[in-house]
């Protein structure tokens, strides 16, 4: 008859307690989940504002206004724009820091030289999707040449002078 007793009561706990805990498991992990996302989105925006500080100077090298030249190498030379660096170097993902390591690379070793337009159209242009992708479209279908297109005039014919690039 006890056991009847304890064998009822612990069913009937089961089914007040049980509810419960998952109820309070199922509220904390949602609302970890929204705090996960919302930090997400804010590293985002950080993302997104902080790509854009350092395309910046390279935007105004593809200007071709030699005002416009000179700024964009005295910004990339200033304290600030290396800050910037360091801060994507922080918050970009793995494939965004390598990207704008290789960008730098060639950049630096082709500064002051008359290095050839198609290959440096080339790097903005990959420099740009990588991230493109950094900013989750990973299955982005465009290309480097793509990144470009809309913003440099008759890019094929810089890149191809023969003919049309096949697929543009």
């Amino acid at each position: 008859m006890e056991s009847d007793f304890l064998t009822s009561s612990a069913v009937a706990a089961a089914g007040v307690i049980g509810p419960a805990v998952v109820g309070l498991l199922g509220w904390y992990f949602r609302a970890r989940v929204e705090e996960y996302r919302r930090a997400r989105e804010r590293l985002d925006e950080s993302r997104v504002e902080l790509y854009v500080e350092i395309l910046d100077p390279y935007i105004r090298l593809l200007n071709k206004d030699k005002s416009q030249e000179q700024k964009a190498m005295k910004q990339i030379l200033s304290h600030e724009y290396r800050s910037r660096s360091y801060q994507l170097m922080l918050l970009g993902d793995d494939s965004v820091a390598r990207g704008y390591i290789d960008f730098m690379e060639y950049s630096f070793k082709h500064a002051g030289t008359n290095q050839d337009p198609k290959e440096a159209l080339r790097h903005v242009g990959k420099f740009m999707l990588i991230l493109r992708r950094g900013l989750g479209n990973h299955k982005t279908k465009l290309d480097e040449i793509d990144m470009l297109r809309w913003t440099i005039k008759d890019i094929h014919k810089i890149l191809d002078p023969v003919g049309e690039s096949p697929g543009h």
